[in-house]
Parts: C-alpha cells; sequence; structure tokens
C-alpha cells in the first residue's frame, strides 16, 4: 500500500526527486518530533503541579518520611472523604 499524502506534502517531495518511502520517513520523524515535545511540555506541567503540591503541604520538609515516604503517601494521609457524608463511597485504592 502507498503511502497517502496531501497534495501540497506531495508537490514538495516530488520538486526534492525523492523516493516516496524516503519522503515517508521524514513525515514520520518530523511527527514522532512533535509529539516527543508535546510530551515534554505534559510533563514539565506535571512535574510543576506536584512540585506546587508538595510546596503547599511542606513535603517532605514538615514529614515523617519513613511513615510518608511518597507525597502520594502525605496526600492520601491529610485527603480523604467522610463516609458520612459522601455521595459516591469506595473503598481506599492502593497506587
Amino acid at each position: 500500500m502507498k503511502p497517502k499524502l496531501s497534495p501540497e506534502r506531495q508537490a514538495e517531495y516530488d520538486a526534492m526527486g525523492l523516493p516516496l518511502e524516503l519522503c515517508c520517513i521524514e513525515e514520520f520523524a518530523l511527527k514522532a518530533s512533535n509529539a516527543y515535545h508535546a510530551n515534554q511540555q505534559e510533563i514539565e506541567d506535571l512535574k510543576k503541579q506536584v512540585e506546587r503540591i508538595a510546596r503547599n503541604i511542606h513535603y517532605p520538609e514538615c514529614w515523617d518520611t519513613g511513615a510518608y515516604p511518597t507525597l502520594a503517601d502525605a496526600v492520601c494521609e491529610i485527603t480523604y472523604c467522610d463516609p458520612k457524608q459522601c455521595s459516591h463511597p469506595k473503598e481506599s485504592e492502593e497506587v
């Protein structure tokens, strides 16, 4: 099956005089690079959120890290839903 490109991209590759297979590899590499950079931005955003949570609960500075070795452990300790007031009670989940 021959890859299908937009007419604009096909014209660009035709002008280069390269085999279509090589052009498709370049297309794939470009898409992979764009996805990588998008994922890197998402990772950076998540890191900022985690840092903000840690900063706001003073983790690990004010925590017994033997009892609460991870930020998730600390957050689970301070955030809970009162089963008497919860409209969706369920068992706690291990992460």
